[in-house]
């Protein structure tokens, strides 16, 4: 049997503005994707926790772009978000 990669979904790094590490979102059909690091993770444990909730639902008539860096300035994610960017999502309230 051959291990054949089948990618599923692209996500996007960002940076927390709370805490400047770094995570990763992105959508899989109706499923947001949510990657966070384990800093409290001990040896030999999962050093990620993926998380999965309901996508949002777009405003009507919005389009959204994507970045053209893995690694945004806040800046450049701001004036995306302003943009329609569904990726400006704000981690205060996990973790």
């Amino acid at each position: 049997m051959t291990d054949t990669l089948v990618p599923i979904c692209g996500l996007y790094q960002n940076e927390s503005t709370k805490t400047g590490r770094p995570y990763f979102v992105g959508y899989m059909g109706r499923a947001k994707i949510l990657l966070l690091e384990d800093t409290r993770a001990e040896p030999g444990q999962p050093g990620w926790t993926l998380f999965i909730t309901e996508r949002p639902q777009k405003a009507s008539g919005t389009t959204t772009t994507r970045p053209t860096s893995q690694r945004t300035s806040s800046r450049a994610r701001q004036a995306a978000a302003d943009a329609g960017r569904p990726f400006d999502d704000r981690l205060d309230d996990i973790r």
